[in-house]
């Protein structure tokens, strides 16, 4: 059973009256770091997970393995997934999603 995290990953804001897609790309720097340091360790803890929310996704980081910890990634729109979604999760879950991942990720890879 994962817990929330109390405060959000620190972001840099999207900045209102600058080009938007200035502020979008700082987000996009700090996420992809984010991602690519997940896909590269087998472990719970550092895992990025998203999930599916309306136009886009919402994005969780585990900061812990015990107990599991997620602490929200307000990418973007900053989209959430519910409380009780995330208190459902274990880490069986993370490791799953996590192979999910891997296996499109070399799936696409193939295909370039």
């Amino acid at each position: 059973m994962a817990r929330l995290h109390k405060a959000e990953y620190p972001l840099p804001e999207l900045t209102y009256g600058e080009d938007w897609k200035e502020s979008y790309d700082r987000q996009c720097e700090v996420l992809d770091r984010l991602e690519a340091a997940s896909a590269a360790n087998d472990e719970v803890k550092g895992t990025v997970l998203d999930f599916p929310v309306a136009d886009g996704s919402a994005h969780y980081l585990v900061t812990s393995a015990k107990p599991l910890t997620l602490q929200h990634i307000p990418f973007a729109d900053g989209y959430r997934i519910p409380v009780a979604h995330i208190r459902g999760i274990t880490a069986a879950d993370v490791l799953q999603q996590k192979r999910r991942s891997r296996a499109l990720r070399e799936l696409f890879a193939k295909k370039a």
